[in-house]
């Protein structure tokens, strides 16, 4: 990740944004390559709470896959030089966010059950979770609610993903 922010800038000197387009791990790439534009050093130097200084550059998420929740966390989730540890700030999430269902429709059938699955446990998480208020509650509760529909709907358990 810091090779790509770093040949970046030795390409193009700056750049007005970055688009990150695919699964958990394209986005979370595109959401620290944004902010290690802008920020000196290593991602390695960020991965806590709110250690990340400055907003990177512009950031567009098109996510692929449901269910990871990158295209909305305040967290970029990178392999550290020991663990795997995040970037946690006000400045990670993305400034725009394309939504397309055709995107995740062409998804392979195991894929966008492993994935609904995820979706599945992250509502879960959001909905026990101790920072919860009444936004993120109505917003969890009607994902929550779609989540169950299509799981079971698609064959109780999966007869629609074959």
């Amino acid at each position: 990740m810091d090779k790509l922010a770093s040949q970046l800038k030795q390409e193009f000197g700056t750049v007005s944004g970055i688009v990150g387009i695919g699964g958990g791990s394209a986005m979370d790439l595109a959401k620290a390559v944004s902010l290690m534009m802008t920020n000196p050093g290593s991602s390695a130097d960020y991965q806590g709470w709110d250690l990340v200084k400055l907003p990177g550059v512009y950031k567009v998420g098109i996510p692929t896959l449901s269910g990871t929740g990158a295209e909305v966390s305040r967290t970029t989730v990178l392999t550290g030089p020991t663990k795997k540890l995040g970037m946690n700030s006000d400045y990670t999430p993305f400034d725009q966010i394309v939504l397309d269902p055709e995107l995740t429709a062409g998804a392979p059938v195991n894929q966008r059950f492993y994935t609904g699955m995820d979706c599945y446990i992250h509502c879960i998480e959001s909905l026990t979770g101790t920072y919860l208020n009444e936004f993120s509650k109505s917003y969890g509760e009607k994902a929550l609610q779609l989540c169950q529909g299509s799981l079971c709907e698609q064959g109780r358990m999966g007869r629609r993903f074959r």
